[in-house]
């Protein structure tokens, strides 16, 4: 963790205790700045307290939905759930609206043929976007948690990896960044806005 009270001069908070086992893919915080996500090619993603900044804590159990190494965890903006991607081709959405039990919500998100990567959440939190090593993006409708569907036939044009995916704050354009060095906009329909 650093301080970047002062841009300039950041400054060490320290590392968090050591409780993964494996490469570190990603970090993610809540919108209010109290909690970070962490995953893991150790299979788990794990939830912090940083309520006070000096003294981060893990939060209950490590989250250990998925079989294949776990790449990304974000947050959607309301911060009531918390999606993950994996090497086991599955997207898992968590109900961390108790961040010391979270709740696994089935059914897994499948629709990538390999690992999934990048994940983001549009503005509205309505609107999940996913990339893969398959070389697509998906769009998946989670209106209702409980009810994930997929709004959209694979978004396809990259020849190689997704690495990173981010909508718009408007939320009607989508970026993808490949492996192929190539930058790919998508114009989203209001259907997939609402």
């Amino acid at each position: 963790l650093w301080d970047v009270t002062d841009r300039t001069h950041p400054q060490p908070l320290g590392p968090l205790p050591d409780h993964h086992t494996d490469w570190v893919n990603s970090v993610a915080f809540s919108a209010d700045g109290r909690t970070l996500a962490s995953s893991s090619l150790d299979n788990t993603v794990r939830l912090w307290n940083l309520s006070d900044r000096s003294k981060p804590r893990p939060l209950g159990q490590p989250l250990s939905g998925h079989t294949g190494g776990a790449n990304s965890a974000v947050f959607s903006p309301d911060g009531r759930t918390l999606a993950t991607s994996a090497r086991d081709t599955r997207i898992r959405l968590w109900d961390v609206t108790d961040r010391e039990k979270p709740q696994l919500l089935d059914p897994p998100l499948v629709g990538h043929k390999n690992t999934v990567g990048p994940l983001a959440f549009s503005t509205n939190g309505r609107i999940l976007a996913s990339g893969s090593y398959d070389n697509t993006a998906l769009l998946w409708d989670l209106t209702d948690r409980s009810n994930p569907r997929r709004l959209t036939p694979p978004l396809t044009g990259h020849t190689d990896w997704i690495w990173s995916i981010a909508f718009s704050p408007d939320d009607r354009t989508l970026a993808t960044g490949s492996k192929d060095n190539k930058i790919q906009l998508w114009a989203l329909s209001g259907s997939e806005n609402q």
